[in-house]
């Protein structure tokens, strides 16, 4: 196994969608998640807050994991702390499941894998904008844009010192569609696409359940059935 560390920093978001937002950013790298301050009211949240991840991995499995960026806005006083995890809620706030889904507004996320950034030059992507978009709503647009450096540095890499860009003459928005964070070559539209899975029928599924039911089962004469279903999950969508 070799020593990694991956690093990013968050500067900035410009044009998130919304009304009345209290946005912040959510980073999850494998496993492991943290976030920024939230900012109150604004579509142009400023952050420039540093997060570190380090990982102890063989280079080909570590390479395939994925950073994602989400910003979510809060909704003030629900005690709601994760919206990579809808059921994560403080432990004084009582509230039913069903009704999480309106204490937050997920405004977009991006997501970039490991080896991508690897091998960009000096193993970074430098003040780039992240552009964030719905999975659940290809057709959607752009959401809005998080400015952010992102590296990943294995043990025995040297961190040179970026060059800073030239100042920009056209006032705050830095063209931000001519310097999004993108592999070299790739175009900023992103492809669309549907995929269509069609479900035949199952065999070989047992009579009854394993739990309860089974046990009900062994003093009554009637089979139990289970109710099968198929789930099927694509690029953080998920169908059943």
């Amino acid at each position: 196994c070799v020593c990694f560390q991956v690093n990013v920093n968050i500067l900035e978001a410009q044009k998130l969608v919304g009304v009345n937002i209290n946005p912040a950013v959510f980073i999850r790298v494998e496993n492991q998640k943290k976030n920024t301050v939230t900012q109150k009211s604004t579509n142009c949240p400023f952050y420039n807050e540093n997060f570190q991840f380090e990982f102890q991995e063989y280079p080909e499995i570590l390479f395939d994991k994925v950073i994602e960026l989400k910003v979510s806005s809060k909704v003030p006083g629900t005690g709601v702390t994760d919206p990579l995890n809808p059921y994560d809620i403080a432990p004084r706030q009582v509230c039913h499941r069903r009704t999480l889904a309106f204490l937050l507004s997920h405004i977009g996320s991006f997501k970039i894998d490991l080896s991508t950034v690897y091998k960009q030059p000096d193993h970074r992507f430098y003040q780039k904008w992240a552009p964030l978009t719905d999975p659940a709503d290809t057709r959607a647009g752009i959401k809005g844009y998080v400015k952010t450096s992102v590296n990943v540095l294995m043990k025995g890499d040297s961190l040179s010192m970026p060059s800073l860009p030239p100042a920009s003459t056209s006032g705050a928005q830095d063209h931000i569609e001519k310097n999004l964070m993108l592999p070299r070559g790739m175009i900023s539209e992103r492809p669309w696409a549907r995929f269509h899975i069609r479900i035949y029928k199952a065999e070989g599924l047992p009579t009854m359940d394993s739990g309860l039911m089974a046990k009900m089962a062994v003093v009554s004469d009637r089979t139990v059935f289970i109710d099968p279903y198929v789930r099927a999950t694509f690029a953080g969508q998920q169908v059943r």
